[in-house]
């Protein structure tokens, strides 16, 4: 059984966001540094048409990340939007970060066939079973860190559910193999897994 560890150390950052997107690099605050994020200098408003409204796996490269309450790029209150390139098409991907929302961020290996750039509709991914998690494991979530973390990746795998051929959603607790994540490095040998549920869920 895995041992996960929740995210223990508060990022301290100066994010300029104008939108969608960042338009300038992200900054550590306590050190003055910033970081090489691969953010486009803004989101898109269009999105490909290979995803199926299966539970399934999307492999790509981070192209921008949209905060909670943006005006564009599907941004709404509830969600921080991550928007993935793959095969050519940019897709969008809803995360919840309201108040009842809690994660775990810890390494494991990556669940599945290798990653490769694309849709896999039917990847599997349970909490309980795959990764030894349970409720207690998860402590609110921490918005600006995982932005930060997001915007300083370079490819990511991200299980969820498609809500249409454009993006997906329901990356968090489901139950039934069809959980949740975002695989950051998935082709390194310590990929890091951000994974999600609510206050009233119990597993």
């Amino acid at each position: 059984m895995l041992h996960p560890r929740s995210l223990s150390i508060v990022i301290l950052l100066a994010l300029q966001a104008s939108g969608c997107g960042f338009s300038d690099p992200l900054e550590d605050a306590e050190t003055g540094t910033t970081s090489e994020a691969v953010l486009s200098s803004a989101c898109s408003d269009s999105f490909g048409h290979a995803l199926t409204r299966a539970h399934g796996r999307l492999d790509g490269r981070v192209y921008a990340v949209v905060p909670h309450s943006s005006k564009r790029c599907n941004g709404d209150t509830g969600h921080v939007h991550l928007q993935v390139l793959a095969n050519g098409g940019i897709y969008d991907v809803a995360i919840n970060t309201g108040s009842d929302s809690n994660e775990v961020d810890f390494t494991a290996p990556l669940l599945g066939t290798s990653w490769s750039e694309g849709w896999h509709a039917g990847a599997r991914l349970d909490y309980v079973d795959d990764l030894g998690l349970h409720d207690g494991d998860f402590a609110p979530v921490s918005e600006a860190a995982l932005r930060a973390d997001l915007g300083s990746a370079d490819r990511v795998a991200v299980f969820m559910t498609g809500y249409g051929t454009g993006g997906g959603h329901l990356v968090h607790r489901r139950g039934n193999d069809a959980d949740g994540a975002i695989v950051l490095d998935p082709t390194s040998a310590n990929p890091r897994y951000y994974v999600f549920a609510f206050d009233n869920q119990s597993f």
